[in-house]
């Protein structure tokens, strides 16, 4: 039985963290402004993070795939040169828009994939494997901003289906505020994370970066 020692705050991402800098360029019909993630959506628009599916739309419910979360988190280290390795994953396509990022991935000990020779760029990622490639970017990257005491010593209802190789990035990534659970003190480990989901994560990451 694993023990159950994370710290959660009882609102998932529902009060957004960051606020736009300035007017922005893009306006998306299905990013309503009172939104808990609308700001977080703009700013990482404006930064050049994440941007919509078309120029209207973000899909803000939509699922962040793997190579998309890859991605965001190699422009947010400023997509450093990329050596010419091979990498070992026959789904990762030259010359795709996610090929740098993984092999950059690849480089900095970062990146797992599906199967030995699968990245699965295209499949969704779950909020366990989000929390997975955070904990290691913040290693790698040797990141302290978000170092401290947890916030809170509660327990996650469905703490028992975390993953074992998951639990301890799960923990800490909770604790590090960067993800948090749901209003029912669940953290749905296997769920896929949202567009929206991601741009609040990716808006507090990039911040506390920048500062």
């Amino acid at each position: 039985m694993k023990k159950i020692i994370v710290g959660i705050i009882s609102l998932l991402l529902l009060i957004p963290v960051c606020t736009v800098a300035k007017a922005t360029e893009y306006v998306y019909e299905d990013v309503p402004t009172e939104s808990w993630y609308a700001q977080s959506v703009y700013y990482c628009a404006e930064q050049g993070l994440m941007v919509g599916e078309t120029e209207q739309l973000f899909s803000p419910q939509g699922k962040m795939t793997r190579a998309m979360f890859i991605v965001v988190l190699y422009r947010i280290a400023g997509e450093p040169y990329v050596e010419l390795i091979e990498d070992p994953f026959t789904d990762v396509r030259a010359g795709s828009y996610y090929e740098n990022a993984v092999k950059w991935g690849i480089q900095i000990g970062i990146v797992s994939g599906i199967t030995p020779t699968q990245y699965g760029p295209r499949e969704p990622i779950t909020r366990q494997d989000a929390a997975c490639l955070l904990e290691r970017f913040l290693t790698a990257t040797e990141c302290h901003a978000f170092d401290g005491k947890p916030e809170a010593e509660l327990a996650y209802l469905d703490a028992e289906y975390i993953s074992d190789y998951a639990y301890e990035s799960v923990m800490s990534i909770t604790h590090k505020s960067l993800m948090r659970g749901f209003p029912d003190c669940t953290f749905r480990p296997k769920s896929n994370l949202t567009r929206a989901e991601a741009a609040v994560l990716f808006c507090k990451l990039f911040r506390a970066i920048s500062e």
